[in-house]
Order: structure tokens, then C-alpha cells, then sequence
């Protein structure tokens, strides 16, 4: 019967396993706490006993529709008992300053434990579980309901919370996990607590890493995706990855002809929160390369002097990366603005900004910046680690005047939200960047084969 396998409540709200019961039992009284206990293992084991029957009836008296409404009653009624008892211990156990029916409505709470007591005690746990959480900062929502004791609370996203929770409701052995969820969940620092506990629970993980354009997992969401498979069938702990996949909409071959996993034996080798996605033997011996060179962009930031290099930290297909801030004008006051989410680093020559701005713009900073990152935010931390030998920044002088020179040239405006825009054709340059390109391969032994899946 559908109404038993099909069920509504808040997944990250109520008792989830026998150890979150015993944990949330907020009576002091011994007594009163073990007799609590044997009322709650005793409502579980009759609606465990009237789901059997229930499902006796409808496999052996299925034309006996008064045995079936008998036994689907007492099996409502067993379980509204069940989950009644548990409602009032967590309402209990917090300290809420709305009333019980207040409480109830809010948070909705979902006892699996109590739902499907089967599963989760006798069993171990479920099978497979897959899903596609809600992509919702928890303070956004922390008004309505609370959660607690989640060790991925730091990540502030109710994702992280429903991988933990799924986590714990998953059988020990033979498991499987499958979770689409943002691309931030293994390149963001904020979202470690959530990296170390799956890496705790699962000794494989799959992770496959897709962008938004120009075509998305979901169409018409914008939205940077990853697919997580987990399983503990290996005792060896492994990660496997991919590419960062774009792809068209035509394309619709995408999982059978291009997915490709590898194993990635380079996870969290540059930043601890970055697992890194890499899917193909070329991208690993070139990130390999790419990484061994040890003074980076960090060595040449000097803060205290005033030769900056300017970006934004939201950008789209190619890198900004200037010695000038662009023009913005505001078309009914006409007055000039900053752009949003201007940044900049400075250095202590213009030689060195000219041959930063020439690294940064580089398909491999690009490539390097894809492998580690959210994909859609320029952060400080992933510039300053970009491998740069100090060689490059000299030879590189030329080739950077150049591309400035040349992207200056194709200045124009564009009209957006009341503002006229100054912006470059980047793409222009494309010849320009793949001369910076073979100038970097030169400095980190690049093969023929690597430089080439660089710029292509």
C-alpha cells in the first residue's frame, strides 16, 4: 500500500537511529529514562508486528477488503501512538519558546527510526538511498525550524545536513549513496566537515562535476552540480573523479560517451577542502607538474605597495584579469561606480603586476582554478596558489603588454540594470593567451599532449 512507502515529514528533524534516541532522552530521573526506553522499544516492535500483518493481508486476502482496512487502521494507529511518544521526547529535549503544537507544525519532525523500525534496527539500515536535496542556506530557514547535533552544522547548508543524515541511515556494509548537490561541496573550505565525514563513513567515493553552461544537470537551473556515489564495498579508503564537464544541450550522450572516472591520488594535495576534479590521465600528470612548482603568486604579492592588478570575483567564460579598473557609469545620474565585487592584489613593479596579469590570464590558471574551486567564485586563497615560476614574470613582459594593449582596443559598453558597462571581447585574444600558455608548459615540462589539452 502506497501510504506506507510513500511518507512525508522534515528528513533532518526526529530520531534517525536507536543512537540519536538514547542521546536526545533528556530526563534526569534513571528510572523514569529506562522506563521511557522500554515504552518506546515496546510501540516499535507492535508496529513493526502490525506492519507484518498488514502485509500478510494484502499478499494473501487481498479480495478481503474489511481485513485490509482493519489491518491498515491498526497499523495508523500504532503509528501515530509511536510517533506521538518520540514528538513529545524531542519537544521535550529542546529548549523551545513556542508550544508543543507550534513546535509540531514548524518543524515537522520525520522519525525514521519509528517509520521504518525494520529497516533501520533490524536491517542495519537502507540498501540505497538517493536524492536531490534543497540547495538552501540554513539561515534562511533557521527562523522556521532548528536542527541539532549535526557535525556538518559549520557548512550552514541543508544539503551537508541531508548527506549526514542520509549517511547514518545507510547499511554499514554494502551501501550505496547517490546525491546530486552543489559543485561547492568538495571546493569550498567552508564545506570540510561534510568532506571529512563522508570520507569517515564511505571508503569509496565517486564525484563527478558538471557546469551550468552551457547546458545544466536540471534545465533552466543555474546551478554548478556534483553527483556523489559512496559505497564501502572496498576497505581501502579512494577517491574517484572527473573532468569539470561542459557540455551542449544536443549532446545528450553525455554520462555514456564522456564520463570518465579516475582514480585521484592527488585529492586535497593544495588546498584541504579541494578534492580536486581531474579525469583523465593527461589532467593528473599535468596537475602533477603544474603543483611540484613550489613558489607561487603568494611570493609576489607585496601589499603594502601600490602596483595592483585588478579582478572581480564573479566573471564568466574569460578571466578578467587588468591594470586599469573598467568604466561603470550609472545611466540616470551619470555617475561613474565601482564594478561589484572588485578586487585587487598588488606587487612592487609593473613588471611583475604585467607578468601576474599574463599567468592569470592563461587557459591553465583557468584549468587550475576549474580543478579546485567552486567554478564560480574568484577567491584569493585559489590566485595566490598558482604555481609561477619567478622566470616567467621577465619572459612574460611582451606577451603581456601585448594582450593589454589588444584588449584595450576592443573596448565598448553594454547596457544592464541601468548601468553602461565597460567590456572586453576576451575571446579575441584567444591567440595571444595560447603564446602565454606554451610560455608557462616551457617552465612546467608540459608534453606536446598536455599543453594541448590545456588550450583546447
Amino acid at each position: 500500500d502506497i501510504d506506507f512507502n510513500i511518507r512525508c515529514g522534515n528528513t533532518l528533524v526526529g530520531y534517525a537511529t536507536q543512537k540519536e534516541l538514547e542521546t536526545g532522552i533528556a530526563y534526569s530521573d534513571f528510572f523514569t529514562a529506562e522506563e521511557f526506553r522500554n515504552k518506546v522499544t515496546e510501540e516499535m516492535e507492535k508496529v513493526s508486528l502490525t506492519y507484518d500483518v498488514f502485509k500478510t493481508v494484502q499478499l494473501t486476502q487481498a479480495e478481503d477488503m474489511s481485513a485490509f482496512k482493519r489491518a491498515k487502521y491498526d497499523l495508523k494507529v500504532r503509528l501515530a501512538t509511536l510517533n506521538d511518544l518520540l514528538n513529545h521526547q524531542m519537544y521535550g529535549s529542546v529548549s523551545s519558546t513556542v508550544d508543543y503544537d507550534a513546535w509540531l507544525s514548524s518543524h515537522q519532525p520525520f522519525h525514521w527510526l519509528a517509520e521504518f523500525y525494520e529497516i533501520i534496527n533490524d536491517h542495519g539500515g537502507f540498501d540505497v538511498i538517493i536524492g536531490n536535496p534543497p540547495y538552501v542556506e540554513y539561515k534562511d530557514i533557521k527562523n522556521v525550524y532548528e536542527i541539532k547535533g549535526y557535525e556538518s552544522l559549520p557548512c550552514g547548508d541543508l544539503y551537508a545536513f541531508v548527506l549526514e543524515r542520509s549517511s547514518k541511515l545507510i547499511k554499514d556494509s554494502m551501501g550505496l549513496l547517490g546525491m546530486i548537490v552543489p559543485i561547492s561541496v568538495y571546493g569550498v573550505d567552508g564545506f570540510s566537515t561534510i568532506q571529512s565525514f563522508l570520507d569517515r563513513h564511505f571508503s569509496q567515493l565517486y564525484i563527478s562535476s558538471y557546469s551550468n553552461r552551457p547546458s545544466q544537470l536540471f534545465s533552466g537551473a543555474q546551478k554548478r552540480l556534483s553527483i556523489i556515489i559512496a559505497n564501502n564495498i572496498n576497505t581501502n579508503r579512494v577517491h574517484y573523479t572527473t573532468s569539470y564537464y561542459r557540455w551542449k544541450k544536443e549532446e545528450v550522450s553525455l554520462f555514456t560517451a564522456r564520463l570518465k572516472y579516475i582514480e585521484n591520488k592527488k585529492a586535497y594535495s593544495v588546498f584541504k577542502s579541494s578534492l580536486g576534479k581531474i579525469g583523465s590521465t593527461i589532467e593528473y600528470t599535468a596537475f602533477e607538474k603544474l603543483i611540484s612548482q613550489k613558489k607561487t603568486i603568494a611570493h609576489l604579492v607585496e601589499d603594502k605597495t601600490n602596483i595592483p592588478v585588478y579582478y572581480t570575483r564573479k566573471f564568466s567564460y574569460f578571466l578578467s584579469f587588468l591594470d586599469e579598473i573598467p568604466k561603470i557609469i550609472e545611466v540616470r545620474t551619470n555617475k561613474t561606480v565601482l564594478p561589484s565585487e572588485l578586487k585587487q592584489l598588488n606587487f612592487r613593479d609593473k613588471g611583475c603586476s604585467y607578468g601576474v596579469i599574463a599567468a592569470l590570464t592563461s587557459s591553465t590558471f583557468f584549468w587550475f582554478w576549474n580543478v579546485l574551486s567552486d567554478c564560480r567564485n574568484m577567491n584569493r586563497r585559489d590566485l595566490m596558489a598558482f604555481p609561477i615560476h619567478p622566470l616567467f614574470i621577465n619572459e612574460s613582459l611582451s606577451l603581456a603588454e601585448e594582450y593589454l594593449d589588444a584588449v584595450k582596443k576592443t573596448s565598448h559598453y553594454m547596457l544592464k540594470s541601468g548601468l553602461k558597462i565597460e567590456t572586453y571581447s576576451y575571446s579575441k585574444q584567444k591567440t595571444i593567451i595560447d603564446e602565454i600558455d606554451k610560455l608557462l608548459a616551457s617552465h612546467y615540462g608540459f608534453t606536446e599532449e598536455e599543453l594541448d589539452f590545456i588550450i583546447n
